[in-house]
């Protein structure tokens, strides 16, 4: 009987194929979703006592001699001993739900394997994945509002640029809430309030003429994006097993890039002949129909209750209750050094185009260089994200970070070098850093973050994204202007020390795994009152812990 869980960091989930294929053809294979390494017992201690003492039942009942009971004995036997008891075929039942087996393209390589990255996720996935689609598409205020308001509103380009960054102090105040409300009144609700306050901010974008209530609209535009950002990160740690996170969220990220790669031809269309009214209304459209779409396909996914060993440990529960995401330190010091890789790569948008004009290129040119980072994401998104499946997050991240930091480092040489080519590879160096880091953040995110917490953790991290975007280009404006081209090699060497965190941070234990060898604490605590189960004291002696009851030590004491 092979037992493997689905959340496996050791023991990657898909090996499970290879597992069963070696094995004989008897031989009983469970997948335990959520479950880390060695960690099935605690997933859920009934299924799993039911389960392999039913197992045991079935495989190790004698059985007579072949060579002295008939033919007829000899099937009734074998009929015996596939017979479950109707309790034990239940609980199995539940186990082997669609969302725990392997999709289809694991468990079997063909010809077509290169596709396997578009099979077996659940329908609700697409839903979310056609509306990122159409919402990149649509994309239009964002990168033409700064436009618009020196051509249209005739606003001085210091105004313009003040209201834009509006948008990010939106996106920090409201992260944080919008990742507690998918917890607590759950992913779906919390998503199409977000998308509507979206849908009416932007349709109001579109008339108003007042200059504060332009600047009004645009914090309420950052609000609702990250109002529903955290839902929907949460949605697909939700629906998605953890080895195929990467993935899902590499797939997601590159239907939205292929969207956003559109958005600009369309615009150079609509602008001049139809204006920017009719394009914000356009923008308005396609957030209604992605929030069209979850409202058809996308149900609650909200775990209702935690299958772990908390269930049958109060003490334990209410410790982890108690001790919240601030308290989860290896979480807190991932948001921490994420901070500074996005203040990285942010740096996109606002030093290196003034490095660009420092240098004797303009608009146009910035332009046709930062257009190489929409061609690569669509053109290695999806390659890049099939190999994803292939490592772990924390190492995937690494090499992305020394990519980012490698790719903006090559901007220092643009005082030797021919200037245009060197930035057309820089752009490209640390957009196959982008390309990897965006999708395995949100995949880190959940792997440290509780089940029913995923919301929360979420929010914190899009909150981190928030506040790098507006310290980031700020730090690197003030460190451009004073000591130029040595930003770069800051860039550089901060990439190379945050790949090296990152991996050292890998190699610390999950917050799952703390709570789980939490338990023997717990459980000592309860011995002195209560006989330990045969299986608690298997437990604790493996991993080294005492189970006398004070009986037991006044006895062990009085026989020394």
């Amino acid at each position: 009987m092979l037992i493997h869980g689905g959340r496996d960091t050791t023991v990657n989930p898909q090996e499970l194929e290879r597992l069963v294929a070696a094995a004989p053809d008897s031989t009983e294979h469970w997948q335990v979703s959520g479950a880390e390494h060695c960690r099935a017992y605690f997933a859920d201690r009934q299924a799993y006592r039911t389960r392999v003492l039913t197992f045991f039942e079935r495989a190790l009942r004698p059985v007579p001699n072949p060579m002295t009971i008939s033919q007829k004995d000899r099937q009734q036997t074998r009929s015996r001993r596939t017979v479950l008891p109707a309790e034990s075929r239940a609980l199995m039942e539940e186990q082997d739900a669609p969302k725990q087996e392997i999709p289809a393209a694991h468990r079997k390589r063909t010809m077509f394997h290169a596709f396997a990255m578009f099979t077996g996720y659940p329908r609700a996935y697409w839903y979310l994945l056609f509306g990122t689609l159409i919402n990149g598409t649509a994309t239009f205020v964002l990168p033409f509002e700064s436009l618009y308001l020196v051509s249209v509103r005739h606003l001085l380009v210091s105004q313009a640029s003040a209201i834009v960054a509006l948008y990010g102090i939106g996106s920090c105040v409201s992260a944080l809430l919008g990742g507690v409300l998918a917890d607590r009144i759950g992913r779906r609700p919390t998503i199409l309030s977000g998308l509507v306050g979206l849908t009416a901010t932007t349709f109001a974008l579109a008339f108003i003429q007042e200059t504060w209530l332009i600047a009004l609209l645009t914090f309420l535009m950052g609000f609702w994006i990250s109002w529903y950002r955290p839902a929907s990160n949460a949605v697909l740690a939700d629906l998605i097993p953890q080895a195929r996170q990467a993935q899902a969220n590499s797939l997601v990220y590159w239907a939205y890039n292929l969207g956003m790669a559109a958005s600009p031809l369309l615009a150079s269309i609509i602008v001049p002949y139809i204006g920017y009214t009719i394009l914000f209304c356009a923008d308005g459209i396609g957030t209604a129909l992605f929030c069209l779409l979850i409202f058809l396909g996308l149900p609650e996914t909200r775990p209702t209750a935690t299958r772990s060993s908390m269930h049958s440990v109060p003490q334990l529960k209410q410790a982890a209750s108690t001790s919240g995401i601030w308290r989860n330190g290896r979480f807190l010091l991932y948001t921490g050094l994420s901070f500074f890789l996005t203040s990285i790569y942010f740096q996109y948008s606002s030093t290196l185009p003034a490095d660009m004009q420092l240098h004797g290129l303009d608009a146009a040119h910035y332009g046709l260089v930062i257009s190489i980072n929409g061609i690569v994401v669509v053109l290695l998104g999806l390659p890049l994200s099939h190999l994803l499946t292939r490592f772990a997050p924390f190492k995937a991240l690494a090499v992305s970070v020394l990519l980012l930091g490698a790719g903006f480092g090559l901007t220092a040489l643009a005082d030797s070098l021919f200037s245009l080519p060197l930035y057309a590879g820089s752009v490209l160096v640390w957009t196959i850093g982008e390309i990897i880091f965006v999708p395995v953040s949100a995949t880190i995110v959940a792997l440290l973050s509780p089940t029913t917490e995923r919301g929360l953790y979420q929010g914190v991290a899009r909150m981190s994204w928030g506040l790098s975007a507006f310290a980031g280009p700020l730090l690197g404006g003030l460190v451009l202007q004073q000591w130029g081209f040595a930003l770069w090699i800051g860039c550089a060497v901060l990439g190379t020390g945050l790949a090296w965190s990152f991996l050292l941070l890998g190699r610390v234990k999950n917050r799952a795994q703390l709570n789980e060898e939490a338990l023997p604490s717990s459980a000592n605590a309860l011995a002195s009152k209560l006989v330990p189960s045969p299986e608690m004291e298997m437990y604790l002696a493996k991993c080294g812990k005492s189970v006398l009851t004070d009986g037991k030590r006044k006895a062990k004491t009085a026989a020394s």
